[in-house]
Order: C-alpha cells, then sequence, then structure tokens
C-alpha cells in the first residue's frame, strides 16, 4: 500500500544528497522521482517510534511517518554492503575490476561524445556573453555550463560507484 498523503512528505538535504549520489538524478527530477516512488512504496518495516522502512522495486526509503520526511534512499543491494576487496576470491575481484574498468571508459567516451556536443552552444553562449555581457547572455551562458556540469556529475556518481564494487575508496 503506498504512503497516505505521500505529496505532502518533504525530502531532507541528506536524502536529495543521497538520491542525486545513488541514483544520477538532477535537482529538478527528485521531487517528481521521490512522489512517483512513495505513491507505489510498500511499507517493510517498523525502524523505531517514527521511522519505517518502505520498498518499491529494488529502492529502499526510510521515513519519518510522524514529521512527513524523506530521511534516505538507497538501493536494497547496498543493505549487505561490506564485503571489502581482500575478502573477495582473488580472480572475481579480476574479473570484476577488468570489467568495471571497461564499464569506465566506456562512460568516459559517451562523456567525452556528450561534451563535443556542448562545445558549439558553449563557445557560441561566451561569444555572445563577452560580446554583450547582459542578463539573457549571462542566463544562456548558465544554463550551457550547468548542462555541461550536469554531465559531469552523473559520471563522477557513476564512476565512483563503479570504484566502489572495484574495492576502490
Amino acid at each position: 500500500m503506498a504512503i497516505v498523503d505521500y505529496n505532502k512528505y518533504q525530502i531532507t538535504k541528506h536524502a536529495k544528497e543521497r538520491i542525486k549520489k545513488r541514483f544520477g538524478l538532477l535537482d529538478s527530477e527528485i521531487k517528481s522521482w521521490t512522489t512517483r516512488f512513495l505513491s507505489n512504496c510498500k511499507f517493510v518495516s517498523k525502524q523505531d517510534q517514527n521511522r519505517e522502512k518502505h520498498k518499491y522495486g529494488e529502492i529502499v526509503a526510510i521515513l519519518d511517518v510522524v514529521n512527513k520526511n524523506v530521511i534516505t534512499v538507497y538501493h536494497e543491494s547496498s543493505e549487505g554492503v561490506g564485503l571489502e576487496k581482500a575478502q573477495r576470491n582473488p580472480e572475481v575481484q579480476t574479473a570484476l575490476n577488468a570489467a568495471m574498468n571497461e564499464f569506465i571508459k566506456t562512460k568516459r567516451k559517451s562523456l567525452s561524445k556528450k561534451m563535443v556536443e556542448v562545445d558549439a552552444p558553449l563557445r557560441e553562449a561566451m561569444r555572445k556573453f563577452k560580446k554583450s555581457p547582459n542578463e539573457d547572455n549571462y542566463t544562456e551562458l548558465c544554463i550551457t555550463l550547468n548542462s555541461l556540469n550536469e554531465e559531469i556529475e552523473k559520471f563522477n556518481t557513476i564512476v565512483g560507484e563503479a570504484k566502489v564494487a572495484m574495492g576502490v575508496k
């Protein structure tokens, strides 16, 4: 059963940061994503007097049901995380590292292509702003830079998760 009054829940700063990092969402996507989660999730367990654990698919959230706050959100597979690199079978670790390195290389190429796509619009926005530093040109430059920054942040999040899987800190 979905959360009652799910649209009244506030997302804590911590939860927003975790959603961005763990699921690669942009600030503008977090509210609708969380609303969709809350409208579909199911109760799992009571954590303490105010907190409950809810789940939808493989995503888990800890909610303060009294104050109507989303405390944190994570992938259910991270609940059992704690298997350090040293504890893995060396063959498994070697295969995992090779696969993750290939994955990172693919993601790096993808980021490179996205940066090339932004190159011409960025140069044009910079040219316009340099020629006429007005509000419209500044806004256009910021939008272009922000889109590039969002792609870089997504890449860093994905690479960070891959490195965790590899046991790299």
